[in-house]
């Protein structure tokens, strides 16, 4: 779950700033953490994610 949301977060860095190295320093990711529409953005991801991943594990 947690190598999903980091895939989702690094196509939405990749997306949404000009196109660097995906070795961002920690001051970047800081300053995109404080923005609250970026950690909405985490948050649906990472709720997403979860639902898809109980609804696949489920056995019919």
């Amino acid at each position: 779950m947690r190598l999903l949301a980091c895939f989702f977060v690094r196509k939405w860095i990749t997306t949404h700033l000009p196109p660097r190295n995906l070795d961002l320093p920690w001051h970047l990711l800081a300053i995109l953490f404080k923005n609250l529409e970026f950690l909405k953005y985490l948050i649906s991801v990472i709720f997403s994610s979860c639902f898809l991943l109980f609804f696949i594990s489920q056995p019919e």
